[in-house]
């Protein structure tokens, strides 16, 4: 994923995004969702409008929250500060679910 990016900023922009996902990755391992979202998602499906930016960004942070509590949904809900019914209202309608 990281080799598939064209690195616009060129070594900079990589050295910063290696710091970013160490910083803020809880585990000791970064995974996929440690990668932000402008680099895992293909060109061709970048947002373009406001609605679709907030989604992406919502979808990644709901997605990283529940990475981090295996996917338990009162415990991603608390780190969202948000009630935990409104966190499955959310994940439906971004089309979020576990693939088992």
């Amino acid at each position: 994923m990281l080799e598939r990016y064209a690195w616009p900023g060129n070594v900079r922009e990589l050295r910063n995004t290696i710091e970013r996902m160490a910083i803020l990755t809880p585990e000791h391992l970064i995974s996929r969702e440690s990668v932000p979202v402008e680099i895992r998602t293909p060109p061709s499906s970048i947002p373009t409008g406001l609605q679709e930016t907030r989604d992406a960004a919502e979808l990644d942070r709901i997605g990283r929250a529940l990475g981090q509590t295996d996917w338990n949904v009162s415990g991603a809900a608390r780190l969202l500060g948000i009630e935990r019914t409104n966190l499955h209202k959310r994940m439906r309608a971004l089309g979020l679910s576990r693939k088992k």
